[in-house]
C-alpha cells in the first residue's frame, strides 16, 4: 500500500475530500494500492504549530467536525506540532491540548520537534502515533559522530607516523582535540610536550 500524505488539511479540505472521492469512485485513474494515509498541518491559533502559519482561531465544533470527516474517510489527521521554540512551560496551552483531546481516538498522529513536547504527548496522549523529529535528529547526530570518530581514529593513526602535519578543517570538527591527543601520545612515550594555541582575538 502506497500512502499519500497531503499538506494543510485545514485550508485544503475541499481539495483533499475531492481527491479522496475521486480515488474511490474512479480508481482506474490511479495506481493500484494507493490511498491517502494522512493529512498534515494544524488548525489556526496553535502555538505548537511549526508548519505553515495559519492565522486566526477555529471553533471547537468546527475542529471536531473536520477531524471526524477525515477519520470517517479512513484518513488520519497528523498535527505538525514542530515549533522548535516549544519548552516545558508551553505544554499546558489550553487550545493545543483541546486539539489533541478532540483527535484522541487512536487513529491520529502528531509530529513533534522538541523533547519537552514529545515527553508531554507520550505521557498525556499515548494513543497518538508520535513521529519524533528529536529522535531523527539524535540518530543523525549519532551517525555523524560515528563517521567523525572513524575519521579521527584514522587521522591519529596517520599522525603516529608523522613528525609534522598540517590539519585544516571547519570550526568544531575536532582539530584541537586531535592536536591534544597527538600531544598526549608523545607525553605517554615520556617525551616533553609544549602545546600552544593561537587565537587572533
Amino acid at each position: 500500500m502506497l500512502n499519500f500524505y497531503l499538506p494543510d488539511f485545514y485550508n485544503n479540505a475541499v481539495l483533499i475530500n475531492f481527491l479522496d472521492d475521486l480515488m474511490k469512485h474512479a480508481p482506474q485513474w490511479f495506481y493500484d494500492d494507493v490511498r491517502i494515509g494522512a493529512v498534515y498541518g494544524c488548525f489556526p491559533g496553535a502555538i505548537w504549530n511549526g508548519g505553515r502559519v495559519v492565522w486566526g482561531i477555529e471553533h471547537r465544533e468546527t475542529i471536531a467536525k473536520m477531524i471526524k470527516q477525515y477519520n470517517d474517510r479512513g484518513i488520519a489527521v497528523r498535527y505538525t506540532f514542530t515549533n522548535p521554540l516549544i519548552e516545558e512551560k508551553h505544554v499546558n496551552d489550553l487550545y493545543c491540548n483541546m486539539l489533541l483531546e478532540l483527535a484522541d481516538n487512536g487513529m491520529n498522529e502528531v509530529i513533534v520537534n522538541t523533547q519537552a513536547l514529545e515527553d508531554y504527548v507520550r505521557a498525556k496522549y499515548p494513543s497518538f502515533k508520535l513521529i519524533s523529529l528529536t529522535e531523527v535528529k539524535k540518530e543523525r547526530t549519532r551517525r555523524v559522530f560515528k563517521r567523525l570518530l572513524k575519521e579521527q581514529i584514522a587521522l591519529l593513526d596517520y599522525l603516529e607516523e608523522q613528525n609534522n602535519a598540517i590539519i585544516n578543517g571547519l570550526a568544531g570538527t575536532g582539530k584541537t582535540v586531535m592536536a591534544l591527543r597527538k600531544a598526549e601520545m608523545h607525553s605517554d612515550k615520556g617525551e616533553e610536550v609544549l602545546f600552544l594555541c593561537y587565537n587572533s582575538l
